[in-house]
């Protein structure tokens, strides 16, 4: 039997976050929700009763609010996408850390790490993506290499192709499950 290194399985203490580390990852996130609160009241607070009774101008006002607002709708959108996904990484995360099997912790790192660049694609736009892309491709590559995983990472991706095409996902987080209703 052989003893090999394997990446996907928690390093000593990986399993078990400090409360500092928990409270700053949900400070973060409730950080970024009053920001977009913040923004939204600027706006709202930017919205005044139109300067007189002129068509012109009332169109003008008009115009200017349905522009700010639909600008506003789109950032709230991204923000609420950006949280959801950080959300569901977190599950991934938290969902490998347990998970025996190796072949599905490194479906779950897999996946992870895809949510981990759909985030910095919210959050950075395209740039930030294709960063964290090239990123997470170099990271794999040498991750696949030096531990020797070309055979489990093909069984990993041979298994999530078929649930792809299966349409029952063995690993689905419970908050995917709830992003998918929305």
């Amino acid at each position: 039997m052989s003893f090999q290194f394997d990446p996907s399985i928690p390093k000593a203490g990986e399993g078990q976050v400090s409360m500092d580390k928990t409270e700053e990852e949900v400070s973060l996130a409730y950080s970024m929700a009053l920001h977009e609160l913040r923004i939204i009241l600027k706006m709202i607070r930017e919205v005044r009763l139109p300067p007189s009774d002129d068509l012109e101008t009332l169109k003008t006002h008009r115009e200017l609010v349905i522009s700010d607002v639909t600008r506003l709708d789109k950032k709230v959108n991204i923000t609420m996408d950006y949280l959801k996904t950080r959300d569901a990484q977190f599950h991934y995360q938290a969902k490998r850390l347990r998970t025996p099997d190796r072949i599905d912790r490194l479906r779950l790192w897999n996946r992870e790490k895809k949510l981990e660049m759909e985030a910095s694609r919210l959050q950075h736009g395209d740039k930030g993506y294709q960063a964290a892309l090239e990123r997470f491709e170099e990271e794999k590559r040498v991750t696949i290499k030096c531990y020797e995983l070309e055979g489990l990472w093909k069984k990993a991706m041979k298994r999530e192709e078929s649930v792809k095409s299966g349409g029952e996902d063995d690993l689905a987080s419970d908050c995917e499950t709830v992003i998918g209703e929305d």
